[in-house]
């Protein structure tokens, strides 16, 4: 069994990725949190931590890069294609769900995040993570 899990929260509002921070430190006691405020950020702890980040939250509506141009560059580099990327998103918008996982992402959640949706989510992608 895994005893810790690298995540990258990346949201360009703060209380939206503390609020995701509560939650995965609720349910994942050894877990290490990577912020950033945007995808360009986020691209960039990628690369510094390379091969040590497990999992990704990332907003879809931020500045300079979005979550889904993040989701596209993330699936063409070697290293990035099977790391498990949920989408974290005000929008509720059908296309938006559907373009993000068209284009890699494994889940989503809608902001703010419920404890029971964070709960799927963490029995079919995080828990695994953890064997």
């Amino acid at each position: 069994m895994k005893d810790n899990l690298n995540v990258l929260v990346i949201d360009d509002m703060r209380a939206a990725r503390e609020g995701l921070i509560a939650l995965l430190q609720e349910y994942v006691p050894n877990v290490k949190i990577f912020e950033a405020e945007d995808g360009l950020d986020g691209y960039a702890i990628i690369q510094r931590y390379q091969n040590k980040i497990d999992l990704i939250f990332t907003d879809i509506n931020m500045p300079q890069v979005n979550g889904l141009k993040l989701i596209k560059i993330l699936r063409d580099v070697e290293s990035c294609k099977d790391l498990p990327i949920i989408v974290v998103s005000i929008l509720h918008d059908r296309t938006d769900i559907e373009k993000a996982i068209s284009l890699g992402a494994n889940g989503y959640l809608t902001k703010p995040t419920k404890k029971e949706d964070f709960a799927v989510i963490y029995t079919a992608i995080i828990e695994p993570l953890l064997k």
